[in-house]
């Protein structure tokens, strides 16, 4: 693969993170492919710009303070793998599919890695990966083995 396709793939990329973490989501949205795919931790696949542009509004939502910061990443070709760190402070409701949580006032500081196809210029495909155990024990959701949640 040329260096210059991996190096157009990463710039893609990053331009994803910064208007994610700006909540520009106007431009997130721009930069997805009209059949954009997104796939979460847990399997479930969200497709479109509108609906995957939804998804993440979940987490703007319950942390209106949402910093996202890439740590590592590379890319070969149109293929991409990013880590970032993901943190703020749980202040907003978090409307999960069976659910709604209210506000913990608690911190999330969590790790993520995210794998990227890019083609034309935009994201095609998606792949989320997400410790929730350690997420949902951070807002207090889940204990620790022997402790208790709220």
């Amino acid at each position: 693969m040329s260096s210059e396709a991996s190096d157009s793939t990463l710039k893609i990329i990053r331009e994803v993170f910064m208007a994610f973490d700006a909540h520009d989501l106007d431009r997130f949205r721009a930069l997805l492919s009209p059949e954009a795919v997104m796939q979460d931790a847990s399997g479930q696949i969200v497709q479109g710009p509108d609906q995957i542009v939804a998804g993440v509004s979940v987490m703007l939502e319950a942390f209106p303070d949402l910093r996202v910061t890439i740590t590592n990443a590379f890319a070969n070709g149109e293929h991409g793998v990013v880590e970032v760190m993901r943190q703020g402070i749980h202040t907003g409701p978090l409307r999960l599919p069976d659910r709604e949580v209210p506000p913990t006032g608690r911190s999330l500081r969590l790790p993520e890695s995210a794998v990227f196809e890019v083609r034309d210029g935009r994201i095609a495909a998606m792949r989320v990966y997400t410790d929730q155990l350690t997420g949902m024990m951070q807002l207090g959701l889940l204990a620790p083995e022997g402790g208790t949640a709220r």
